[in-house]
């Protein structure tokens, strides 16, 4: 079950996050760093007071999968997405990517952008097949510059890219 996420939830979110990011182990794309290099709580607690933050909730009560987004005009920027290694291929993240387009809507937003590993096939083939579509270079916003600048500290970002899923019209326009 998908959804929102509240304050209880954070200590679920660095458990989830480190445990996913195993599977980029065998890559070479992430530092080592970045395996214990969790999402700030403050800003988990920030997405979640502003709305912008689903868990996936198991029937036993156990959260296997979070989404965490910010509003970046005119996009919903999707920060992270995680889901526990052993609950992959359920089409849990399938639902979260559901839950962060609603999360576009309901927030007005004609838009969700997104930064990715391009060739990892849990990263640019899944969204692309989602229908997000790579932003070209010389469309990227001031602050996706910013952000790619950041991310160069600790990951290969000749390996990575800007990805959107433009939203179309509709009453959230």
């Amino acid at each position: 079950m998908i959804r929102p996420a509240q304050i209880a939830d954070i200590p679920a979110f660095a458990h989830i996050e480190t445990e996913a990011d195993r599977r980029y182990d065998e890559t070479g794309l992430l530092a080592d760093a970045t395996n214990s290099d969790n999402i700030p709580q403050a800003a988990i607690r920030e997405a979640i007071l502003s709305g912008l933050a689903c868990v996936v909730e198991c029937a036993g009560g156990g959260i296997v999968g979070f989404c965490l987004c910010t509003i970046r005009a005119p996009d919903l920027y999707l920060d992270q997405i995680s889901v526990l290694p052993e609950q992959g291929g359920q089409g849990l993240g399938r639902a979260l990517m559901a839950a962060v387009r609603d999360l576009a809507h309901g927030h007005g937003l004609p838009s969700v952008s997104l930064s990715t590993f391009r060739h990892v096939p849990w990263n640019g083939p899944f969204y692309q097949r989602l229908g997000y579509a790579e932003i070209p270079r010389a469309e990227l916003m001031p602050w996706m510059l910013e952000l790619e600048s950041m991310q160069a500290e600790y990951l290969d970002i000749s390996q990575r890219c800007f990805m959107r899923l433009d939203l179309g019209p509709g009453p959230w326009t």
